[in-house]
């Protein structure tokens, strides 16, 4: 799961999923995918930080908080300032990494969590 406001970069961020094997489902906030957790158990969340509404940090707070949820991976990509990239930290990101986006840096990340 895809978790991004800005329509073009979740677009890319689906493209290079796609493009690597993976089955995406990409929603633009926090709010729609805690619905969309509600049905179903990805095995990766991809979350940014800064969304209206819930921030990627509640999301964080509820996948961690939800018994069927709390073992799958979480990786924030954010241009937050650190606090907030601390408090993904606390609330238990698995992995951060900075935007702009390394691509390579990405597919090798989540190469730590694929099944």
């Amino acid at each position: 799961m895809i978790v991004e406001d800005q329509p073009d970069f979740l677009d890319i961020l689906e493209f290079h999923l796609e493009a690597s094997g993976f089955l995406v489902a990409a929603v633009p906030d926090a709010e729609k995918a805690v619905e969309l957790l509600g049905h179903f158990r990805p095995a990766l969340v991809i979350t940014d930080l800064m969304m209206p509404g819930p921030t990627g940090v509640d999301l964080i707070h509820y996948i961690r908080g939800t018994r069927d949820l709390t073992a799958v991976p979480v990786i924030v990509i954010t241009a937050a300032d650190e606090g907030m990239i601390w408090q993904s930290r606390q609330a238990g990101a698995d992995s951060i990494l900075c935007k702009p986006l390394d691509y390579e840096l990405f597919l090798q990340t989540l190469g730590l969590y694929a099944a």
